[in-house]
C-alpha cells in the first residue's frame, strides 16, 4: 500500500482539513472537554486556521 502525503494546495483541500478538524473534535472530545470550549471551536474558526497554517498535520 502506498501512502502519499502532500501539501494542501487548493481552497477545497484546506476546507476539507478544517472540516475533519472540527468534526473530529466535536465527536471525539464531546464528553472530555467543556461544551463552552467546543461551542467556540466553530467550523469557521477551523477554516481560518487551515488557511493560516496549511502545513500537513
Amino acid at each position: 500500500m502506498n501512502v502519499v502525503v502532500k501539501a494542501l494546495e487548493s481552497d477545497d483541500e484546506k476546507k476539507g482539513k478544517a472540516f475533519v478538524h472540527w468534526k473530529s473534535w466535536h465527536e471525539a472530545y464531546e464528553k472530555l472537554v467543556s461544551v463552552a470550549y467546543l461551542d467556540k471551536l466553530t467550523l469557521e474558526k477551523c477554516e481560518e486556521w487551515a488557511f493560516q497554517w496549511p502545513e500537513i498535520t
